[in-house]
């Protein structure tokens, strides 16, 4: 579970790539050898404009330009805040209906997007209460929504549960796994956030699987929660409903965890871990690690980022070098199928990075252009590059062909407006507007919403003032017909009382011509 938020900053325009394959400091698994055209970038068009970047499970977002986001990778319950439910998306989708965004954070499932006045937004499934919207019951956001009970927050956590530092430095937290002891006099269900005691100027959240630390603003760490694998760095393995004070890391500067570790970035220097081991299995390597443990070959580490089974850090010479477990899908970045353990080795073609995320089986890194590159598993698109590969050494994120301009799809006469959907749909909708009101025209995209109906159709738009669900000649499309998250091929369109309303030709989610009659339709190819 993600413990950190992917913050905005502003980066100046530059390009560069490295070939980093020099042998880990302290020894290390043997030196793979890295050509230049494994740094190269590709000709397809890139994400840019990246402010921030964070990856989860099997999934990743950015924040952009005008605190816009984009995410890619597993789409499952709503977890892409696109609207739609398409099982993956292999490239990078924006998130429509978001501006003004300063950070993402994921956790549990959940993406939570922080905005510049400290509200936020959340989508995906809530599964016991970490949305903080006051209901502990399963239920999903298909497109970003705004919960107030959160208040106005400076930082948020999400995990199991989901945590924030609020505007007056109070940590608060919501869903199942919130020590019921924690606050004895409140009612609040476990979807509401409440304060937990003793966290009076917290500077920095972490949430892992069923814990949570925060860093205080004098540099002490204090975690709270599950410890049987050692996670809240105590020397013991017994649960915590209390935060506990984890030794052997004041000052501590930044702190951050994967699902059953977590590590801390060092006032002096360096980066000490606790938890579930990364080194491995064996009668040479410890299952836990109950008190903090130095990782080697950090000391110059100006971030930190902590996986299920990996740590990266970014260096003050805008490198990147990972440690942990790697022995299936290469999340250490350096073409390597071995386990670093607690040395810290480089990360292969990434330089002048500015951020570095790591999720539970791939990894990112931000750099200084604005453009990103990922590495690891690619299962559903995680790594962004268009495949479902596992990437060994870094590759580019790529970017989506953008759809035509609103102008351009819409009739003359009429408005293009994007909004709310049916009631009682949690979607975003797309329609053309005449002058007097009313609703014409469907458009499936990256934009549209895919909230599925009872029937099995997918609602899209309206015409004629009528909601209408999208078949393929005449049968109802299934989330098979979408090809790398797009709609491709003859899409035909009825409305609710079953009259022809048009059809439509998709090339992997653009639009190639729209004609609204039949015969019309049977005089068009579709490639």
């Amino acid at each position: 579970m993600k413990a950190r938020e992917a913050v905005s900053r502003v980066l100046p325009a530059t390009i560069a790539c490295l070939v980093a394959c020099a042998k880990p400091q302290g020894g290390g698994p043997p030196r793979v050898e890295i050509r230049p055209s494994d740094c190269a970038i590709p000709s397809q068009p890139l994400l840019r404009g990246i402010h921030s970047i964070v990856a989860e499970r099997a999934m990743s977002c950015a924040v952009l330009d005008q605190g816009q986001v984009a995410c890619w990778g597993v789409q499952d319950l709503g977890r892409l805040g696109d609207g739609f439910e398409v099982k993956r998306r292999d490239l990078p989708t924006r998130v429509p209906g978001l501006q003004g965004v300063v950070a993402v954070t994921q956790g549990n499932d959940a993406t939570f997007a922080r905005m510049a006045d400290g509200s936020v937004r959340v989508w995906g499934p809530n599964r016991g209460g970490e949305f903080g919207d006051g209901s502990p019951d399963y239920h999903i956001a298909w497109a970003p929504r705004a919960v107030a009970q959160w208040g106005t927050i400076k930082q948020i956590a999400g995990g199991i549960p989901t945590c924030a530092i609020r505007s007056d430095d109070k940590v608060v937290c919501a869903g199942r796994a919130r020590f019921r002891r924690m606050n004895e006099d409140t009612a609040a269900p476990g979807g509401t956030p409440v304060v937990v005691p003793g966290l009076e100027s917290a500077a920095g959240i972490a949430a892992g699987s069923g814990f949570t630390c925060a860093l205080l603003g004098e540099g002490s760490v204090w975690c709270w929660g599950m410890a049987d694998a050692g996670q809240l760095g105590n020397g013991g393995g017994e649960d915590q409903d209390k935060p506990v004070h984890v030794r052997s890391l004041d000052p501590a500067v930044e702190i951050d965890a994967g699902s059953d570790t977590a590590c801390a970035r060092l006032a002096g220097g360096g980066v000490r871990c606790w938890g579930r081991s990364f080194a491995g299995y064996g009668l040479d390597h410890p299952e836990k690690w109950l008190r903090p443990v130095e990782i080697k070959g950090t000391r110059d580490a100006t971030q930190i980022s902590i996986g299920d089974r990996v740590g990266c850090a970014l260096l003050r010479d805008s490198t990147v070098a990972c440690w942990g477990e790697s022995s299936y899908d290469g999340q250490l970045g350096d073409g390597s199928d071995e386990t670093r353990g607690t040395v810290a080795g480089p990360v292969a073609c990434v330089r002048d990075a500015v951020q570095v995320s790591v999720g539970d089986n791939h990894s990112c890194a931000l750099l200084r252009d604005g453009t990103a590159r990922c590495w690891g598993s690619g299962t559903y698109g995680a790594v962004g590059d268009g495949t479902h590969e596992i990437r060994k050494i870094p590759v580019a994120v790529l970017d989506a062909v953008e759809p035509a301009p609103d102008a351009e799809r819409c009739p003359p006469g009429t408005t293009f407006k994007r909004g709310k959907g049916q009631d009682d749909l949690e979607a975003v909708a797309e329609w053309c507007e005449t002058p007097d009101g009313k609703r014409e025209g469907m458009y499936v995209g990256r934009w549209a919403t895919g909230q599925k109906l009872q029937q099995g159709g997918y609602v899209s738009g309206v015409r004629h003032g009528e909601w209408t669900r999208y078949y393929e000649h005449g049968e109802v499309v299934s989330k098979d017909r979408y090809e790398h998250g797009e709609p491709h091929g003859v899409w035909i369109a009825y409305s609710l009382h079953w009259r022809f309303a048009f059809a439509s030709c998709f090339d992997h989610g653009r639009r190639v011509w729209q004609v609204s009659s039949e015969a019309e339709a049977n005089q068009k190819r579709c490639p």
